[in-house]
């Protein structure tokens, strides 16, 4: 079965991945950053920064695989690292890396990520 996510779609797998994964961790660093993608009435984020660095990262895509959007969460969380040095988005980011043959290196977080696609995707 090919997959495909619309940006949008994409967008709300990563905040049912990053959702989880507070859940777990209850990390500040996480409780931030969702509260500043969560969607307002108006149809914009709480932080319209955040939506606008992933439209940029996306660079033009409009439909991702599940590897793809994988990887454009990856990009976000390393450039919202930057801006918030934290212990537990480090240890996120160490979690979704990608081998050199572009797969993912941890199958446990692999399959998280699809139940989260599959979820957005219902």
């Amino acid at each position: 079965m090919d997959i495909s996510l619309t940006p949008l779609q994409a967008f709300h797998a990563m905040q049912h991945f990053l959702e989880n994964y507070f859940e777990v961790t209850a990390s500040d660093s996480f409780g931030v950053l969702l509260s500043s993608m969560q969607f307002l009435e108006d149809g914009g984020t709480a932080d319209p920064a955040l939506w606008q660095e992933w439209i940029v990262i996306l660079n033009s895509q409009e439909r991702l695989t599940p590897l793809q959007a994988f990887d454009k969460m990856r990009i976000f969380l390393e450039n919202y690292y930057k801006q918030n040095v934290s212990k537990d988005v480090e240890r996120m980011l160490q979690d979704i890396k990608t081998s050199k043959s572009n797969t993912v290196a941890n199958q446990y977080v692999w399959n998280r990520w699809m139940a989260c696609i599959f979820t957005e995707l219902r």
